[in-house]
């Protein structure tokens, strides 16, 4: 019987926003996402994030975003980065609400 990681399972290696918080992160080598799907069985649309850093603290993480409005806000953050050859962004972002009601606050911070 293999050993379960434990604190690689609970902790994860995904960004988790908490409801009201603010979250550091360095986001690279963004991508289409291709691990979710929507009620149709199609791939659900998203980018993916590679995260070097988060709060301040160096990680390995991935950030998966699917919500249309958070992908709005990023979206002049990533095209602003790719039009000055630049392939990392440094971000604020703030959740707040639950399902459809979720608004996002994402700023480009240095």
């Amino acid at each position: 019987m293999g050993t379960i990681d434990w604190d690689d399972i609970l902790g994860g290696s995904f960004i988790k926003l908490v409801n009201g918080e603010a979250k550091k992160m360095r986001l690279t080598n963004w991508k289409p996402q291709e691990n979710f799907k929507d009620e149709d069985g199609g791939i659900k649309p998203g980018i993916v994030f590679e995260v070097p850093l988060e709060d301040d603290k160096e990680v390995k993480k991935t950030w998966t975003v699917t919500a249309i409005k958070a992908m709005a806000k990023l979206r002049p953050i990533i095209e602003k980065a790719e039009e000055a050859g630049v392939n990392e962004v440094n971000v604020s972002v703030v959740r707040v609400g639950e399902g459809r009601g979720t608004q996002y606050d994402i700023k480009e911070v240095q």
